[in-house]
């Protein structure tokens, strides 16, 4: 039983429909814009990388949960790789970005801290660290550390361009001390 490629959506149609199912915020309606496809990592699979520009995602409401979006903060590390996992698909991504983006905070550390306490919980954190040495998971090579870098540099307080440099060793230091943070 093969896929019908000839009645597939281009990568354009893709990204109207998942925009549009994402506008109305209507769960519901993804079954019916992939209707031979059967699930959303499919698609991804089938898409190329888009480039991600966060300056075009324009204004958010920080009242706008992206589709999907699962119980925030990941307590454990299985919906940790799930949510992995959906970051894949720039769209989601982007829409989780928005979210988290809108969280503000006063300073670089201020943003980043609320932007990790938002996406994990404290006894998650103290399974990872930064580069992955055994027993716990290197939190550089997830998509989650992308998102957290995007998220804090969507903070209109913080002096621009915000680097990466800047927002990693306030990660860094967030991850180290999770095991003082849980009581």
């Amino acid at each position: 039983m093969g896929m019908d490629f000839m009645n597939t959506p281009t990568r354009e149609e893709l990204d109207i429909e998942f925009k549009s199912a994402a506008t109305t915020k209507d769960a519901t309606a993804l079954p019916n814009v992939f209707p031979s496809i059967a699930t959303k990592n499919e698609v991804c699979q089938k898409m190329t990388p888009m480039s991600m520009n966060m300056t075009d995602l324009g204004p958010v409401e920080p009242t706008e949960v992206p589709l999907d979006l699962p119980c925030l903060p990941l307590a454990t590390l299985a919906q940790a790789e799930e949510f992995d996992v959906l970051l894949l698909d720039d769209t989601y991504f982007k829409q989780v970005v928005l979210y988290l983006g809108a969280l503000g905070g006063s300073d670089t550390v201020d943003t980043t801290r609320r932007v990790m306490c938002k996406l994990m919980t404290n006894r998650l954190a103290m399974a990872f660290n930064w580069a992955g040495r055994p027993p716990k998971r290197a939190f550089r090579q997830m998509r989650c550390k992308d998102l957290v870098i995007n998220a804090v540099r969507r903070n209109p307080t913080l002096p621009q361009p915000v680097l990466e440099s800047d927002i990693e060793p306030h990660m860094k230091r967030w991850l180290r001390y999770a095991s003082g943070r849980n009581h």
